[in-house]
């Protein structure tokens, strides 16, 4: 007995089924993609909020990590003990002093404001510091290398 092969409408039924079963993978694919950006952006918006009410209230997490280095521009040399103080609507939000070896962390909040800098036999030098965009992104990291001018 010779195998005839398939009829038409059965050849037809199996490329529909085919059809079908690859445009559902792919529609799920898409709405679990969307989904996923959807459940990211209204948890960026909850930390934005939460990020926003506290820095308004005045009591802003200090989440955005500040470290670096400060040098003499004189001999390029780190400056001992630099005194480290975060500045923000005019008044101090944080203060840190720097280390033997003139490296710092200084944990603050990721609004721009400025940093001022100062050590004993140093210019005091102010240093811009944060993001511009903090309200979406609350938290993060900055490396600075601060140079100090001799008195």
């Amino acid at each position: 007995m010779q195998d005839r092969g398939k009829e038409f409408w059965e050849e037809e039924q199996e490329e529909t089924r085919r059809d079908v079963h690859n445009a559902t993978l792919k529609l799920v694919a898409i709405f679990a993609a969307i989904l996923l950006a959807l459940g990211f952006m209204l948890w960026r918006s909850q930390e934005a909020i939460g990020f926003a009410a506290s820095h308004i209230s005045g009591q802003a997490d200090s989440r955005y990590i500040v470290t670096g280095k400060v040098k003499s521009a004189k001999t390029g040399q780190p400056v001992p003990w630099p005194a480290l103080h975060d500045e923000y609507d005019g008044k101090t939000y944080s203060d840190t002093t720097g280390k033997h070896d003139g490296t710092f962390v200084l944990s603050t909040i990721a609004t721009a404001h400025h940093l001022r800098v100062s050590a004993f036999g140093y210019k005091p030098a102010t240093v811009r510091i944060g993001k511009p965009w903090f309200t979406w992104l609350p938290s993060g990291s900055e490396k600075l290398e601060i140079v100090l001018q001799p008195e």
